[in-house]
């Protein structure tokens, strides 16, 4: 075979792998397409919420049709440590976590766009509804007895606050869970708690002497 057939089968191989990159796409199990056809879409072009429908697709080339595609897993993030007061009137440094999906790419897609912003919408909704810490009690949510911990109650509110306040919008997204991660003292409460300490045990002391 001479050179020049060889090089025009390579020039042919190399294009019919450029116009089936143009006219597929491949969707893997943990993420769901969204296929846009001159920019729109409707719950039929949504493929692979369920994680069934995974594999090779095909669509018009670009710009006719643009593909999208979501993270079907659940995603976590962090908010900052902020301070809190307690329903008495004691101030706590707490720090909240969320656990949430994408349920719904196309009502996603609509409102939010990205994960970026989803998490900027989400972190500020965390914060409106951290503010359910202040219907618990210093002791409640500090005790070293885990019987007189409320931390899962505290969580659980702050769940329902979060869930309440975006149920009313289609945003496409689920939240699983909210979890309270770090709760610190305050610089101030930590060295009137540490005088408090050495007071009680110069009385034991005196009283042992």
């Amino acid at each position: 075979m001479s050179k020049k057939i060889c090089f025009t089968l390579m020039g042919l191989s190399l294009m019919l792998v450029f116009v089936l990159y143009l006219i597929s796409y491949e969707v893997s199990f943990d993420k769901t397409a969204l296929v846009l056809t001159f920019g729109r879409a409707d719950k039929k072009n949504v493929i692979n919420v369920d994680g069934e429908q995974a594999g090779l697709y095909f669509k018009w080339p670009w710009p006719a049709q643009k593909v999208l595609l979501f993270d079907r897993r659940l995603m976590t993030f962090d908010d900052r440590l902020e301070q809190q007061e307690t329903s008495d009137k004691q101030v706590i440094v707490a720090k909240a976590f969320t656990v949430w999906r994408i349920s719904d790419p196309l009502d996603f897609y609509r409102s939010l766009k990205n994960t970026g912003n989803a998490e900027k919408f989400l972190v500020e909704r965390l914060r409106s509804a951290r503010s359910e810490l202040g219907n618990f009690s210093f002791d409640e949510l500090t005790n070293a007895d885990p019987k007189k911990l409320r931390i899962a109650e505290a969580e659980n509110a702050i769940l329902k606050h979060i869930r309440k306040d975006i149920g009313k919008q289609r945003l496409g997204v689920e939240i699983r869970s909210v979890g309270i991660s770090r709760i610190i003292l305050p610089q101030q409460i930590t060295s009137a708690v540490f005088a408090r300490m050495r007071q009680t045990r110069r009385r034991l002391a005196q009283s042992a002497r």
